[in-house]
C-alpha cells in the first residue's frame, strides 16, 4: 500500500485486513499486519479479532490460541468478541474441552457471556448428542439476563427432538413461539415428523 504513495490510517488496514480474512486470505492479511506494525500504524483489538477469526475459519486453531494470548501480552486485552471467535472456532475443531475453560475464564477477565456465547456453547453439546446439558446452558443463560435468541431455540430444540426427548423439546416450542419466534423449516419438518396429528394439534402447530 505504502508503495502507492498514500499512507493508510488503521480504518483502512482494518478494512483490509477483514476483508482478507472473509475471502481465506489470512496469511496474506498477517503480511498485512506486519506492515501495518512497520509503518507505526497501531493494530487495535478489531484488527487482532479478525485476524483471530481469519484463523479459526481455516482451522489454525494453535494460531489462533497464540494469536489470543498475545492480545494479553501486547496489552490490547480480549473482549467477548474475542472469546467468542475462539470458542466457536474450537468447537467447530471438536474441542468443547477447550471450549469450556474459555468459557471459565470469560468471568475472571471481568467480562459477561452473551448471546452468542452461549448460543456457540449449546451448539456444540447438542452436536455431541448432550442436549440435556444444552438445557442446562439455555436455563444459565436466562438467569444471567441473557435472552435465547431464534437460533439458540432452533439449535436446542433439534438436539432434544434427536435425542427423543419430546417433551422437552415441546416446551420450548412453546417458550420461543411465546417469545414471537419461529422454527427453521429443516427443524420444523424434525417437529412435524417426531409427533403425532393430534399431538400438533394440541400444542396449535400449523403443519402446513
Amino acid at each position: 500500500m505504502q508503495s502507492s504513495g498514500v499512507s493508510p490510517d488503521i480504518w483502512s488496514y482494518n478494512t483490509l485486513i477483514t476483508g482478507l480474512c472473509h475471502g481465506g486470505k489470512v496469511r496474506t492479511a498477517q503480511s498485512l499486519l506486519s506492515e501495518m506494525q512497520s509503518s507505526g500504524a497501531s493494530p487495535d483489538k478489531f484488527t487482532y479479532n479478525s485476524i483471530l477469526d481469519g484463523l479459526c475459519r481455516s482451522g489454525r486453531i494453535n494460531e489462533a490460541i497464540e494469536l489470543f494470548g498475545s492480545m494479553e501480552d501486547k496489552g490490547l486485552g480480549t473482549d467477548i468478541w474475542s472469546f467468542n471467535i475462539l470458542i466457536n472456532g474450537v468447537c467447530r475443531s471438536g474441542d468443547f474441552v477447550k471450549a469450556k475453560e474459555l468459557f471459565c475464564e470469560i468471568s475472571d477477565k471481568g467480562l459477561a457471556p452473551n448471546t452468542v456465547t452461549y448460543t456457540t456453547l449449546i451448539s456444540a453439546v447438542c452436536k455431541l448428542g448432550m442436549s440435556l446439558e444444552a438445557e442446562k446452558l439455555i436455563r444459565e443463560m436466562e438467569n444471567k439476563g441473557c435472552v435465547p435468541s431464534a437460533v439458540t431455540y432452533d439449535i436446542i430444540v433439534k438436539g432434544l427432538l434427536e435425542e427423543k426427548h419430546v417433551a422437552k423439546a415441546l416446551e420450548f416450542v412453546k417458550e420461543m413461539r411465546g417469545r414471537k419466534f419461529s422454527l427453521s423449516n429443516a427443524v420444523k419438518s424434525l417437529l412435524i415428523n417426531s409427533l403425532s396429528a393430534d399431538q400438533l394439534e394440541n400444542i396449535g402447530f400449523p403443519v402446513d
